[in-house]
């Protein structure tokens, strides 16, 4: 399946509130302005890889990568993400 530009930040912005709107076990160490402003660079990066030509299904494939990668960590070492 093929995504669009608009498609593709349609997902980004939707992921992006749902991890704002996520309950995180570790609140009190967590500053959603930080959190808020990293997203936005991720946003930005993913904007710049669209414009200079990247297909929308390449970019999401290295984001899933990425993700996948966080997991893998998470299980491999509990407790190491976000340290």
């Amino acid at each position: 399946m093929k995504l669009t530009k608009k498609q593709l930040k349609k997902i980004i912005r939707e992921e992006k509130k749902r991890i704002l709107e996520m309950q995180y076990d570790d609140a009190d160490t967590l500053d959603p302005q930080q959190v808020s402003d990293l997203l936005m660079k991720i946003n930005d990066a993913v904007d710049a890889l669209l414009s200079m030509g990247m297909k929308a299904q390449s970019v999401r494939d290295e984001l899933h990568s990425i993700a996948d990668s966080v997991t893998e960590l998470d299980e491999l070492y509990p407790g190491y993400v976000g340290k």
